[in-house]
């Protein structure tokens, strides 16, 4: 077969016509379809896909494709699907493949496998694993996941992640030295492929008993080396999944390697975008719970107290750092629960299905509905039997509909019996409190107000702090500027 040589196609009918030829005869030809299962789903991309111009390989090509995959899911018996799954990572995960075809198909190409492993994931359990997703994101976004001299899946030393601006800057000029300067780089491909692929990425975390470290490793790569800011949340999103599906096995990894903690603590920059600065807070305050949990559940022998000691204080300081970062967000109902759940050791991944209907600006507003229609003599149509003598008759009456929004002032956030945790974060909350417009400030002072009345070792951990002098003399200084 090697000496098998073919002109490249440049009409798309004939790709298409030949293919539906295909899939007719081996549906009528049992031969045919063993000989199909025999050479594999490769043999089609071999022979005829790959000599189909770029911009000819239009939705048309990869709907018979589709029919050709689905042909050989009815018909292939194991419970591996080994013959679909090779097709499938042949025909769709082809990278290289789709990104020069039209940018609709590339989006098809994305959809396809997303519907895939939404309706069918244990089908798609055998053809894809999140090292494979995370390769098609690199692939189609050339420009923002450079190729490395290094595979990262296989160093030893994380610490390959955290190498100088300067360092980064040679390798790269040595990579672009040694390359083919002839070769043509792709450009990023559309946004919506990102989302759909990080999706699926979420949906099989959900879906597998146990991640490998690798694929761990590479998550993190990602969101180092990302620089754009909508993608970076989209793959910390993916990130939270793992976390909380897989938690003691993610944060034990994060123990043993420091490089995965500092990828997230590099979240917190201020430059950072408040959705990315959140969700790297978030999941760092999974691996601190995790951290203490431990520490308090494990009998500490003399010869291992100092070190003990140091990681504690380190989480301390990580706690304070995580507090401060968050502190200096804008103010709004998101920054302040977010940081009110640090501060009282409550670590929820998603967010509160509250905060989707909260407004911080009204308690409730009045909305007119349409007119009701008027009858030949005038009268609403409603109420024509009831309001015959009355004087209605001259203009259409309006209904009223008053409409209660939940507002932030009546969403009860601390209880009685609540305990501060983690006082590192009080100073990050206070800073918050006053940067903060007058109604969220009244809300917060309130809360704490209560924190402090309920408990006295609350009320300890503010006035050891000195932190109600402070957001006083701040309060006072905002009075006065108005």
């Amino acid at each position: 077969m090697h000496g098998f040589f073919a002109l490249a196609i440049c009409v798309t009918r004939q790709v298409v016509a030949v293919l539906h030829f295909i899939t007719e005869l081996v549906c009528e030809n049992m031969s045919l379809l063993r000989q199909l299962f025999t050479m594999g789903l490769g043999s089609v991309k071999l022979y005829i896909l790959n000599h189909l111009y770029p911009e000819k390989r239009t939705l048309l090509v990869l709907n018979v494709i589709k029919e050709l995959l689905m042909l050989v899911d009815a018909n292939d018996r194991e419970k591996q699907k080994a013959c679909f799954a090779q097709g499938f990572q042949q025909l769709i995960m082809d990278v290289p493949y789709w990104i020069h075809a039209p940018n609709e198909v590339s989006i098809n190409v994305a959809s396809y496998i997303h519907t895939l492993v939404e309706t069918r994931p244990d089908l798609m359990m055998h053809c894809l694993s999140i090292a494979d997703l995370l390769g098609m994101v690199r692939q189609f976004y050339p420009t923002l996941f450079p190729n490395k001299t290094q595979d990262p899946l296989k160093l030893n030393d994380t610490l390959y992640l955290f190498e100088t601006k300067k360092e980064q800057k040679i390798k790269e000029m040595q990579d672009n030295n040694t390359s083919d300067s002839n070769q043509r780089v792709p450009q990023d491909a559309d946004p919506r492929i990102a989302e759909l692929l990080l999706e699926c990425v979420a949906g099989l975390i959900r879906k597998k008993p146990r991640v490998k470290l690798s694929d761990h490793r590479m998550l993190s790569f990602m969101v180092d080396q990302c620089k754009l800011p909508a993608m970076k949340s989209q793959l910390l999103t993916a990130y939270a999944e793992l976390c909380q599906s897989q938690k003691d096995t993610i944060y034990v990894q994060m123990s043993t390697k420091p490089a995965f903690v500092k990828v997230l603590f590099e979240c917190l920059h201020v430059e950072q975008e408040q959705d990315i600065r959140i969700k790297g807070a978030k999941i760092l305050m999974g691996f601190v719970r995790h951290q203490k949990k431990i520490s308090a559940a494990s009998n500490i022998s003399n010869a291992m107290l100092n070190q003990t000691i140091i990681d504690r204080k380190a989480i301390d300081q990580l706690v304070y750092l995580i507090g401060l970062s968050l502190g200096k967000l804008p103010p709004s109902a998101l920054s302040y629960i977010i940081l009110l759940d640090v501060v009282m050791g409550r670590f929820r991944l998603r967010m509160p299905a509250f905060l989707a209907n909260l407004d911080d600006t009204c308690y409730e507003s009045v909305s007119f509905t349409e007119p009701r229609p008027l009858d030949s003599e005038g009268a609403n149509n409603n109420n024509n039997n009831n309001n015959n003598n009355n004087n209605n008759t001259t203009r259409p009456s309006h209904g009223v509909k008053i409409i209660k929004k939940n507002s932030l002032t009546n969403v009860v956030l601390v209880s009685e019996g609540d305990m501060i945790k983690l006082s590192g974060a009080l100073e990050g909350l206070m800073y918050l409190v006053g940067k903060a417009e007058f109604k969220l400030k009244t809300k917060m002072l309130m809360d704490i107000l209560s924190l402090v009345d309920t408990n006295e070792s609350n009320a300890d951990f503010f006035f050891k702090k000195k932190l109600f002098s402070q957001t006083n003399k701040q309060i006072l200084y905002d009075f006065d500027c108005k």
